[in-house]
């Protein structure tokens, strides 16, 4: 890996944890660029865009879900209900926490059509259903979004309830 893919790869890493921290209430470049270490104008040398970078660190954080939900509930096979208990006790756990609301205020973009977490939210929900999917039995993989749909209510309701 290059110095620049190096750099490149630490500031959507950066941009990830403030999201994670923050959220996207304030997601100028120029705050990014602070929150990375940088100056605005690298954060489009490296990424060409500030959409790219959001669309970058969005992508680290999904797959450092990805990976946190394979620890938790393993790489195998799980029927459609044993899959969807695993998944909802996994992500109770605080871990999750921060992932959960910053997916929320995703969708909250997404709905509006606001760019790029329209397309960011897209697919991210595609990369949950594919893991959703991988984790089924043949036989149950076109459940795969009514899953991912569950799973996603059972998230907003213990948000909601936390914020009650």
């Amino acid at each position: 890996m290059s110095k620049a893919d190096e750099k490149r790869r630490a500031c959507a890493q950066a941009v990830a944890k403030y999201f994670l921290e923050e959220g996207l209430a304030d997601n100028s470049i120029r705050t990014l660029a602070e929150a990375a270490g940088t100056s605005d104008r690298m954060l489009i040398y490296y990424f060409g865009s500030k959409d790219a970078l959001i669309g970058e660190s969005l992508s680290l954080i999904a797959g450092s879900l990805s990976d946190a939900l394979d620890q938790q509930v393993g790489a195998g096979i799980h029927s459609a209900s044993a899959l969807l208990e695993a998944v909802t006790t996994a992500t109770k756990q605080p871990v999750f926490d921060r992932v959960v609301r910053l997916w929320f205020e995703i969708v909250g973009q997404a709905v509006r059509g606001k760019e790029p977490f329209a397309t960011q939210g897209r697919l991210v929900a595609d990369r949950w259903i594919a893991w959703i999917e991988s984790r089924l039995p043949p036989r149950q993989r076109h459940s795969a979004r009514e899953l991912f749909a569950t799973l996603e209510g059972r998230l907003l309701l213990e948000v909601l309830a936390e914020k009650a």
